[in-house]
């Protein structure tokens, strides 16, 4: 048995022994400590090592383009050198494209733990004094598989908060930060929290647009694939994906709130996948990074 395993087996037992409310804590507990009111977490080792992460906050500058590199298929077929003129924030696998291309990253992106349990090999492309966006759960399989990643580098701590906690209330309209219907939301202050729009592009979106990006450009956006290995999987080492089974009920009210959301505040978002799921009547197309 790996570490990999090993982690993912003593999630699922500590997981089964919580009582239903407490679940969630099995994503991060016992090696991260939440200190209530603190900009750090207590992260624990072994022999009662411990390391205090500082978690940063989001510092508004605003953004002509930015480039949010997702994993579909289509982007082995665009113009990757083009990515060396924009700022670039890379999800999950894409990271390679970090080292590949030498692109320090505007930020990278990391909600999934699974991603770290069956992938965290790709976590050594990750330069350092890169912007960490990471949840609990990532922060803590990333802290028992190599704490230095965290160390390294500046993390920024992806909160996550259902819709229903805010729609329960009933003058919920004083939340001015978020926009949201029954179906999906919207966060427009990162620093508060984001919300799931069924991918991790979602999250960067939101980022996105927190920054007030004149320009931003989705890259392997594509879904109707998603069966297909991802840019940088083959067949053996595939990981499944949920995006199909989430397209309708959550990517595409999300995206739906994306589009009129940046529109309100002139700000242009663009689809740059040739075989995407998604219509461009919500996402425009953009020819920008294809080859000529």
């Amino acid at each position: 048995m790996n570490k990999n395993q090993y982690l993912k087996i003593r999630y699922r037992v500590i997981r089964a022994i919580l009582p239903k409310k407490y679940r969630h804590v099995a994503l991060y507990w016992p090696t991260i400590k939440i200190k209530k009111n603190s900009k750090q977490l207590v992260i624990r080792k072994f022999f009662f090592k411990r390391y205090f992460l500082n978690i940063n906050n989001i510092k508004i500058k605003e953004q002509k383009d930015l480039v949010i590199v997702g994993s579909g298929p289509s982007i082995n077929s665009l113009n990757l050198k083009k990515l060396k003129q924009y700022d670039c924030i890379f999800l999950n696998g894409s990271i390679i494209l970090s080292k590949d291309l030498n692109i320090k990253p505007f930020a990278y992106f990391i909600i999934d733990v699974n991603f770290i349990i069956k992938r965290s090999d790709l976590l050594k492309n990750i330069p350092d004094g890169t912007n960490l966006f990471l949840t609990l759960g990532v922060i803590r399989f990333i802290a028992e598989l190599n704490i230095k990643t965290l160390l390294k580098n500046n993390i920024f701590l992806v909160k996550e908060i259902p819709i229903s906690k805010y729609y329960n209330y009933k003058n919920y309209e004083k939340f001015d930060w978020l926009v949201f219907n029954k179906k999906q939301g919207f966060s427009k202050n990162c620093n508060k929290n984001f919300y799931d729009g069924g991918s991790v592009m979602s999250y960067a979106i939101q980022y996105s647009y927190m920054l007030s990006t004149k320009n931003t450009y989705l890259l392997g956006l594509d879904i109707s694939n998603s069966n297909e290995p991802r840019f940088y999987e083959n067949n053996k080492n595939k990981l499944k994906s949920g995006l199909e089974n989430c397209f309708d009920s959550r990517i595409l009210p999300f995206m739906e709130i994306s589009k009129k959301l940046f529109n309100e505040q002139g700000l242009s978002i663009y689809n740059c996948s040739k075989t995407t799921k998604l219509p461009y009547s919500i996402i425009p197309y953009s020819n920008k990074f294809e080859q000529v």
